[in-house]
């Protein structure tokens, strides 16, 4: 749910802070009065494309901020996907977004506090708004997102997702062998080349441990003469004449005759003979040390060429191990389909009759489902559309398999309308009202946005070329919607506005020097808002407007 909204410098909008509650929120305005400022402000939100000419003028930036409390399966759908973006988390359920556009530097981006992109919001947009416009209706013509509408309406995850990963495997062994077939084949020198690089690469140990005692081998033999200096003087130091043991030694001898005079002075020697004893250790490790920097010839040889012959496979095949390893395989892989190529094709194919079975099942399953969830869906939008002005209407929603399999399933889809008795249904394509299809479009909505957890509905103008009894039926069901959604409607009409639990009123203030737009809350204020329902109809001077707009507002 949208809690606050903060514009500044949008279009004609100097500055406006709007606070918000649940439920059903109508907008209205003059012709002209700018009522699209709010309806820009939440696209910018969402991550929608603005241009730089949406600044007001003489300003350097817009702003756009709001706060969305979130609850349920869309606070669920949030929370992981911040975490999978790794956006700081909702603090008290609290969504924090913020959007600047400049005019000479590129916009910033701010989800709870953190910069991210204006595609990341766009994402993020998806899982909390849902716009319909005057442009909605047009999408019925198509069929991908007729049969998006059905699958949602559905909700069978299980089929759809069980179908996208057979069809996904069936395409994958497809590619496979179309490049098979495709591939030039290597002539003689080609793979005696590509053999003997294999070699190269099979003759060294690519093993983790086996590099990183390569690599510190190396480096010991790099350095031993230093190595076996600083070994020999640790050494000399500890066991050579006048050394450590040499004076460790003397004072055992004294400490031995002490403990025979006193014998609380035992403890002591028997300190003075661990240091001993731990000395005369390290000397024998310094030592083992100094034979450890001497290294055989042939040992040595045989060092340098491993570790030349790694540095240059690291630096031909890409630099780390995990890349000369593919490569090796990648290497190997094509020297085992030049030599059996006919044999993979025929494993290949074998693999492909089976993917293709395992999707066209799933494709038939998938179907079943949809056929059942349009017969129902066909049946609700129809009761909705009678409560919208249609008393005889029909709506058909028909599925049909198709052939060819293709990464919606095997199915194609259709819907078909009749407004009036005794007309056949017919594709939505050939109905001549836009107010019909508008008013078909909503019941869809309608019914969708029960399996919908888009938790903000945005409507613009979606009343439109409906009138009369049939709006007041418009804004019944955009109010029913508003029970479970938190819907914004800009309108024209009055009977729609009306059924607002919150009313937002644009005003278009004109000067000589300037114009500017403002937002009012008149929900609590009934004498302006009865003005405003009147000038709706016609003249908020009326009385018979004005008594029809307090019979509106009950």
């Amino acid at each position: 749910m949208l809690q606050h909204l903060r514009i500044q410098n949008l279009a004609l909008m100097e500055e406006a802070e709007l606070a918000f509650d649940s439920g059903f929120h109508s907008v209205t305005g003059e012709t002209g009065a700018g009522k699209s400022v709010l309806l820009g402000a939440l696209a910018i939100l969402s991550g929608n494309r603005v241009e730089k000419s949406i600044i007001r003028r003489g300003q350097n930036a817009c702003v756009v901020e709001a706060s969305l409390y979130t609850r349920g399966k869309p606070a669920e759908s949030i929370s992981e996907w911040l975490r999978e973006n790794e956006l700081p988390e909702c603090e008290e359920d609290t969504l924090i977004i913020s959007r600047s556009i400049y005019t000479q530097k590129a916009a910033r981006v701010l989800v709870n506090g953190k910069m991210t992109t204006v595609s990341k919001l766009r994402e993020l947009g998806a899982l909390w708004i849902d716009f319909h416009g005057p442009g909605e209706p047009q999408k019925l013509m198509d069929e991908n997102f007729q049969l998006a509408m059905v699958d949602s309406y559905g909700n069978y995850r299980i089929e759809r997702e069980r179908f996208a990963a057979a069809y996904k495997n069936w395409k994958t062994v497809s590619y496979e062998i179309n490049q098979l077939r495709e591939q030039e084949f290597l002539d003689e020198d080609a793979l005696r080349y590509l053999e003997i690089q294999l070699n190269k690469l099979q003759s060294l140990e690519l093993e983790e441990p086996a590099i990183q005692s390569l690599e510190s081998d190396f480096k010991r033999m790099s350095h031993a003469q230093e190595i076996g200096e600083a070994a020999h003087a640790c050494y000399e130091a500890l066991a050579g004449n006048s050394g450590t043991l040499d004076a460790l030694g003397a004072a055992l001898r004294a400490a031995s005759e002490l403990s025979e005079m006193d014998v609380d002075a035992e403890p002591l020697e028997e300190r003075l003979n661990s240091l001993y004893v731990e000395a005369e250790d390290l000397a024998n490790e310094y030592r083992e040390r100094i034979e450890g920097a001497t290294f055989d010839p042939s040992e040595a040889e045989d060092l340098q060429k491993r570790m030349a012959l790694w540095m240059d496979l690291k630096r031909k095949y890409g630099g780390d191990r995990a890349s000369v390893l593919s490569k090796r395989d990648s290497m190997a892989q094509k020297i085992q389909d030049q030599g059996n190529v006919e044999g993979r094709l025929i494993e290949l194919e074998s693999q492909l009759e089976r993917a293709y079975s395992d999707a066209e099942i799933s494709a038939k399953a998938l179907g079943l489902k949809r056929r059942t969830a349009a017969s129902k869906l066909q049946t609700e939008v129809v009761k909705v559309l009678k409560t919208l002005g249609f008393k005889k209407a029909d709506l058909k929603i028909q599925v049909s398999s198709v052939p060819r399999l293709s990464e919606r399933g095997a199915d194609s889809i259709e819907f078909l309308f009749s407004a009036n008795p005794g007309s056949d249904p017919l594709p939505l394509n050939q109905i001549a009202s836009s107010g019909e299809m508008a008013r078909v479009m909503l019941a869809l909505k309608t019914v969708l946005a029960r399996y919908d957890g888009t938790p903000v509905l945005v409507f613009d103008e979606v009343d439109a070329n409906v009138g009369g009894e049939i709006g007041k039926a418009v804004g019944d069901r955009l109010k029913a919607l508003a029970e479970k959604h938190q819907v914004f409607c800009i309108t024209h009409l009055p009977q729609v506005a009306a059924k607002g639990s919150f009313h937002w009123r644009v005003l278009k203030d004109q000067t000589d020097e300037n114009t500017a737009i403002h937002i009012d809350a008149i929900t609590d204020n009934r004498a302006e808002r009865i003005s405003e329902l009147a000038r709706m109809m016609g003249d908020r001077n009326s009385a018979t407007a004005l008594k029809h707009a307090e019979e509106l507002l009950g």
